[in-house]
């Protein structure tokens, strides 16, 4: 089992709907998930955070990807309180991914994804890269 892998189930057992190779596209996921939640699925759950066929085309062929992730919306909540949750949930997920030994990067911003790398030998060849230019 990979990493990725290990660090998915930790933050399936943090209370977070985590999915990998997760349907076809960002909004496919976000939607299937959203209308789970709708339905009564994941009620417990904080959010959701997963990385969709096309990501894990890059992570299998550039040893990267981006992770999307939300907070589940909850009724007559605004915007900015959504955001909060969202964030705070980001971050939760960057120190699990951490935790396991997944090298990631986010700038904190509920609008952003979360960038992975497969490895640290991958992340630091792309730290080298981004200096670079």
């Amino acid at each position: 089992m990979t990493r990725l892998s290990v660090a998915f189930r930790a933050l399936r057992r943090a209370g977070i709907v985590a999915r990998q190779r997760f349907m076809c596209c960002m909004g496919c996921g976000l939607s299937t998930l959203a209308n789970e939640h709708e339905a009564g699925q994941h009620r417990s759950a904080a959010g959701c955070c997963f990385y969709h066929i096309q990501d894990a085309a890059r992570l299998d062929e550039h040893g990267q990807c981006h992770l999307t992730f939300s907070a589940f919306e909850r009724p007559r909540e605004s915007d900015r309180a959504h955001d909060a949750r969202t964030v705070a949930l980001g971050h939760k997920i960057v120190t699990i991914l951490e935790a396991h030994g997944v090298p990631c990067s986010w700038p904190g911003k509920a609008d952003t994804r979360i960038l992975i790398w497969r490895d640290a030998e991958t992340a630091r060849r792309a730290a080298l890269v981004a200096l670079a230019s």
